[in-house]
């Protein structure tokens, strides 16, 4: 009779098989937090495939590909997790090299998502002008500085966070984004209310921290606290000010390439999410609008 594996020594020596420190030391061109979410996406997957005992990728047949991928699906896993988890597992498995990769590249291509990505929700450009207004009059310059260069740039919540005082530019009319997604590095205009608001923000402050922006305790601004601030001032996520920064450029005749830029954009599709937004909006203003767009009047 063999020897009974532990769950727990089950479970290392499935780990210790699919090598997953060797494959995220590998991926040198993330960022932290996305190694981080690598790894947790790949210790589910691991999991999974452990309970249908599969205990390396040499196993992953089709069928316990197809299996691996369902339990996502069976779950309450968002559809955006469950893609992420095939980009993973994608990437993982050209890297590994060990499963039949043509097998395992048509599986993973029946499970890919088919559905239109979702519109994200925007807000139209008077009423955000008219809120940032209404932050003018009662915030402190710190917060006011914060949403206009928020705003302003377009920069992620963690690019925003990660600016430090270095990174301006001289009169304070562009920013560098260092180590951006991919590692990419790009310079970022700023408009003259931001660049004003960021000046008298700076000049009322006496401390020596290199960062750029502080959150309310004094310390380097962080994601949560850019969220906590967009919340309670423009009734928005941060993403939805970079959303905002995208549409509204585009509304006003900016040319997709550059907004590709100065998000900092890998591939030109995920930009033009924004045409089909700013299209949404423009048939809400025709419909609103035109004389002839609702019908005869009575």
């Amino acid at each position: 009779m063999g020897r009974v594996v532990a769950p727990a020594q089950r479970g290392t020596h499935v780990s210790l098989q699919w090598r997953v420190e060797d494959f995220l030391a590998a991926q040198t061109h993330l960022r932290p937090s996305s190694v981080r979410r690598y790894h947790r996406v790949l210790e589910n997957l691991v999991r999974r495939a452990g309970e249908l005992g599969v205990e390396g990728p040499e196993q992953l047949t089709p069928l316990a590909l197809r299996q691996i991928l369902q339990g996502s699906a069976r779950g309450s896993a968002s559809a955006s997790t469950r893609e992420l988890e095939r980009v993973v597992l994608r990437r993982y498995l050209e890297w590994d090299g060990s499963a039949p990769a043509e097998a395992a590249a048509r599986e993973l291509a029946r499970y890919a998502r088919r559905r239109p990505r979702p519109l994200p929700r925007g807000i139209e450009e008077h009423l955000l002008q008219a809120r940032l207004d209404a932050v003018g009059m009662q915030a402190t310059p710190r917060e006011l500085a914060i949403l206009e260069l928020a705003y302003a740039t377009g920069l992620r919540a963690s690019e925003l966070c990660a600016l430090d005082r270095s990174d301006v530019g001289p009169g304070g009319r562009w920013v560098i984004v260092r180590e951006g997604k991919g590692g990419r590095t790009r310079r970022v205009p700023v408009g003259e209310r931001a660049r004003l608001a960021l000046a008298a923000y700076l000049a009322s402050r006496d401390d020596e921290e290199p960062a750029l922006l502080l959150g309310a305790a004094g310390a380097r601004l962080s994601p949560r606290g850019l969220q906590r601030l967009t919340r309670r001032w423009l009734d928005l996520h941060p993403h939805q000010l970079r959303h905002a920064f995208a549409t509204h450029l585009l509304d006003h005749g900016a040319d997709v390439r550059a907004i590709q830029e100065l998000l900092g954009h890998a591939r030109l599709s995920t930009t033009e999410i924004y045409t089909h937004v700013s299209r949404e909006a423009l048939g809400r203003i025709y419909a609103a609008t035109h004389p002839r767009a609702r019908g005869s009047q009575a």
